[in-house]
């Protein structure tokens, strides 16, 4: 837990207390409950780390904050995930941070992420939101089990 806080989170912390998004930052202790490894797909790539937030708040900011002050990749890693993105979607972190999505949810954002239709994809505490391309509003998914035909037509 010590690790990820300093490595992860606490970059993201002080860029949202500077931000004046926090007014104090949190103590690693104070901010997860519990975190755990997942065993790795692939042993040339880091295992997969579950976390879990004492504060929902917290999590909603470290989510809200990232794209901003998360540690960049020194260089893009090979990843299925970008690979299958456009060049201009790419976003790569030194340590990424993801949701804990159910597969239904996962699959959809990744048909929404490689249809040309839409802007940024991207998930609030589980549901997908988006943005058709060239538009500004911000669009919510009612259903994960309808298609993207139906969620864009």
């Amino acid at each position: 837990m010590k690790t990820i806080y300093q490595k992860a989170l606490l970059p993201i912390l002080e860029g949202a207390r500077s931000s004046n998004l926090l007014t104090k930052i949190p103590a690693y202790d104070e901010l997860l409950e519990t975190a755990h490894t997942l065993p790795a797909k692939n042993n040339d790539r880091p295992k997969p780390i579950i976390a879990r937030f004492y504060s929902r708040n917290i999590r909603a900011l470290i989510f809200r904050c990232k794209k901003e002050f998360a540690p960049p990749a020194a260089s893009p890693p090979p990843s299925d995930f970008n690979s299958r993105l456009p060049h201009h979607r790419r976003k790569t972190f030194k340590y990424p941070i993801f949701e804990d999505l159910t597969k239904d949810t996962y699959n959809l954002l990744q048909a929404l992420l490689k249809d040309e239709r839409t802007g940024p994809v991207w998930t609030v505490s589980g549901n997908i939101r988006f943005k058709l391309a060239g538009e500004t509003a911000v669009k919510k998914v009612a259903s994960v089990y309808d298609t993207v035909e139906k969620i864009l037509g």
